[in-house]
């Protein structure tokens, strides 16, 4: 049995614990609370180029997943967009035989040294698989680029015919014959989300 002074301590080291245990739950909530409301504050530009809309489609899709007030810019539209108000830059493109758009490429080139001052995303949208994702990023930017992005995203694709000339439609649907259509991968969107405001 414990004597008197043996059970007050004990109760005393209790207590220490539980409110050790009460401050680091507090603590963390206050974490949580505060990332949440950076996430929600954050503004982010999402930097598009396409060919047949597929891109456009996943940036539309970002926009309504971040967390935080984001705006799409298609950069054929608009081919030097302000980043001064934005904390966050998500670069989009489609790949067409190993490369990306001209605009986006020579955007990245451009406005690297900006860029790299926010938080970063990049995503791709192509008919080829995913093991080609890494090689086709290294083959179209910077490398410098490439390491500051926090989320790297293959979204898969699609053939979006309406939007072809009749050459470029012609070509795919000779290439494509008997294999398996494209698709955009929802779950891969989600996680580049997640990735990227974490």
């Amino acid at each position: 049995m414990l004597s008197q002074k043996e059970m007050q301590n004990t109760v005393t080291i209790f207590t220490t614990e539980i409110k050790n245990i009460s401050y680091n739950v507090n603590r963390n909530k206050l974490y949580d609370l505060i990332d949440m409301k950076r996430r929600c504050s954050m503004k982010t530009a999402i930097i598009y180029a396409t060919r047949s809309g597929t891109a456009e489609k996943c940036s539309e899709k970002l926009s309504e997943m971040l967390s935080g007030e984001s705006a799409v810019i298609d950069i054929k539209k608009v081919p030097s967009p302000d980043l001064s108000g934005y904390d966050a830059v998500i670069v989009g493109a489609s790949i067409r035989i190993g490369k990306v758009q001209k605009e986006i490429s020579e955007f990245v080139q451009k406005n690297l040294e900006t860029l790299k001052e926010k938080r970063l995303g990049i995503f791709l949208c192509m008919g080829a698989g995913e093991e080609s994702f890494s090689e086709y990023l290294s083959q179209n930017f910077p490398q410098e680029f490439l390491d500051r992005c926090k989320a790297r995203g293959f979204f898969g694709g699609e053939f979006n015919l309406e939007r072809l000339g009749f050459l470029s439609k012609m070509m795919l649907k000779a290439a494509s014959k008997g294999k398996p259509q494209p698709h955009i991968i929802p779950g891969n969107i989600d996680r580049f989300v997640n990735d990227f405001e974490n």
